[in-house]
């Protein structure tokens, strides 16, 4: 990035600060990276009208994994931001914050499958690059956040921390008198992080609000429904505060909405995912994939087709990996995001197997017969896409529940009585009650296709991050790890579809001029003189020659002298009647890659 202003700088300082930001509250140590970003970003770097300096960036964030938040998945960790309060705060800050150092004592923190978690947690510690909360606090007040309300945040942090704790007898008015006095302290401390009364908070998680005929009515709740609208208090709070927080990053930007220059748009999303236990969030990032393959496949096509018009050479059809089917499957009409959005509409009062059992089954009986659906065979719990990545199995468990992700109105309206300074503004990004109209899976959709069109105005290239091995080792690159990668970002498939379109495009000039050695000595010699038209110069009266101005048509000689020599030296090398795998543009030579090996070592034999 070019800067030559105070306040181009001061942007670019702004967008490297936003970095330890993002992924404090939005990576986490999955089992195949230690610092796996878990949402998509769109940054839009904005640059002065005469594209010389930076002015400003945007950023926009796509399906942050809250889920992970109060169930992170068996062997990775949570938000790196959870272990960076643990670790860095000093012992009379965590006595503050009502925390203790040992994050085994955080439900959050360890999986349910297990009630010590070890080894991701261990990972994150030692991880060279995590982000100390010090370098966290310096980037909050890098983009303007003061030193009252960076203890804010760590204060609502820890609150959602410590919720993971407050269990099902603390809030129950039946056994409350039966339960332990450390349930109460953490009920109290939980109520005293967030700025609310302990007395409304214990109601508000123990009961269901009932409104009948303006008369309001608390009916008790089940354990089972107790976890469930807690989790969700915990997931919507975080969800708020890291909305607000990228709202802070790009409100404190120089960047204008009004803004006219150039700009250039980055959009980071998690690669195509395939893990041991796959759920509604690795749906809905290979659904993503899905489309970013479909639009890099007619983006290169495109760009091929033009090459072709543009050298004058027909355009024959290239065989692809046409994914069109697979993104029929996710968003066509009765297909599995209607499906998943219609189950939510039916609200079934199953438990969870009953549920997930259900969605299966209606998922069988309308798409069965689809091209890329299957089911396995060991479970009624699962089925299968075709990706073009690979077979992707998915579990419905919690399905249904997380696309719902119910807001709870009542949640919000203990939140609004906060004497946290810090609560209001967080509240403004409180996600809207559930509804078959703002499911996750259609607000993802929705989303996804505005970034689309977006993408679809511009100039589009494309990056592939590959991971040489799981070690973080220098010089070593795991070939299966590798290719497995290469195959599910698209490039295998990309280098497949080059390989059929003559990939090798080299000027008439540049291929005379580096292998008219490969021709007899006579056609040699007569190659280059018809290559360099000479034109002689006339003599003026003083006897000395003016300029050599070239004759009308003389770049048109030399292109054409340039293509016979391409031509003579293909007939000789390949033979007079090779005419397979190349084709002869206005200005380009066009083969295949083995061809051009060939040229290359018949031209090294020579020495």
């Amino acid at each position: 990035m070019s800067t030559t202003t105070d306040e181009a700088q001061a942007s670019k300082t702004r967008i490297q600060g936003a970095l330890p930001l993002l992924e404090a509250f939005g990576n986490a140590t999955t089992t195949l990276n230690q610092n796996s970003s878990r949402f998509a970003k769109f940054t839009t770097v904005k640059y002065d009208q005469h594209g010389h300096s930076v002015n400003g960036t945007c950023i926009q964030t796509f399906l942050l994994e809250r889920s992970r938040v109060t169930d992170k998945p068996e062997n990775e960790s949570n938000f790196h931001i959870f272990y960076m309060l643990l670790r860095d705060c000093t012992d009379d800050e965590l006595v503050s914050l009502h925390l203790v150092r040992n994050q085994n004592e955080y439900a959050y923190l360890t999986s349910s499958e297990s009630t010590c978690l070890q080894e991701p947690s261990q990972r994150v510690l030692k991880h060279s690059r995590d982000i100390s909360l010090h370098q966290f606090r310096e980037a909050l007040s890098l983009i303007g956040i003061e030193d009252d309300l960076q203890w804010q945040i760590l204060q609502v942090v820890s609150g959602i921390l410590l919720l993971g704790r407050v269990s099902h007898a603390s809030v129950c008015k039946k056994i409350i008198d039966s339960c332990s006095g450390a349930n109460e302290y953490i009920l109290a401390s939980v109520a005293s992080l967030l700025g609310i009364a302990c007395e409304d908070l214990r109601i508000n998680l123990a009961n269901r609000v009932l409104v009948v005929r303006d008369e309001t009515m608390y009916k008790p709740l089940t354990k089972t429904d107790f976890l469930t609208l807690r989790d969700s208090f915990g997931k919507m709070l975080y969800t708020s505060l890291f909305d607000w927080l990228v709202e802070v990053l790009n409100t404190n930007d120089t960047a204008s909405a009004e803004t006219t220059g150039p700009w250039i748009g980055i959009f980071d999303i998690f690669g195509f995912e395939d893990n041991t236990a796959n759920s509604l969030e690795q749906l809905c990032i290979n659904y993503a994939n899905e489309k970013l393959q479909n639009y890099f496949t007619d983006t290169f096509l495109k760009h091929e087709q033009r090459v072709f018009k543009d050298e004058g050479l027909p355009w024959d059809d290239i065989d692809i990996t046409d994914n069109t089917a697979v993104i029929e499957l996710f968003e066509g009409h009765c297909m599995l995001f209607q499906l998943l959005d219609e189950e939510c509409r039916l609200n079934r009062q199953n438990d969870a197997h009953a549920t997930a059992q259900a969605l299966c089954s209606k998922f069988v009986s309308h798409l069965e017969r689809h091209e890329k659906f299957f089911r396995p065979l060991t479970t009624k719990e699962a089925f299968g896409c075709c990706h073009y990545a690979g077979d992707v199995v998915y579990s419905t468990a919690k399905f249904v529940a997380k696309n719902k992700e119910k807001a709870i109105q009542e949640h919000k309206d203990i939140l609004n009585k906060s004497t946290v300074a810090l609560m209001p503004a967080i509240l403004e990004f409180w996600p809207m009650g559930s509804s078959h109209r703002n499911t996750i899976v259609s607000a993802f959709q929705s989303s996804l296709n505005d970034l689309f069109g977006v993408l679809k105005q511009t100039e589009t290239q494309f990056i592939r991050c590959i991971k040489p091995n799981s070690q973080a080792c220098p010089q070593s690159f795991d070939t299966k790890k590798v290719v497995q990668q290469l195959r599910a970002c698209g490039v295998v498939e990309s280098i497949r579809i080059s390989a059929q379109g003559l990939p090798c495009r080299v000027p008439f000039d540049t291929f005379a001029q580096e292998y008219t050695i490969l021709l007899p000595f006579h056609l040699r010699h007569r190659s280059l003189r018809a290559a360099v038209p000479k034109v002689a110069p006339r003599k003026s009266r003083k006897g000395r020659a003016p300029p050599v101005t070239p004759r009308r048509g003389t770049k048109k000689v030399v292109a054409c002298a340039a293509q016979d020599t391409t031509r003579a030296i293909i007939n000789h090398v390949f033979g007079d009647s090779s005419t397979d795998g190349f084709a002869y543009g206005t200005t380009k030579v066009f083969l295949k890659d083995q061809h051009l090996a060939k040229l290359q070592h018949a031209k090294w034999n020579l020495y």
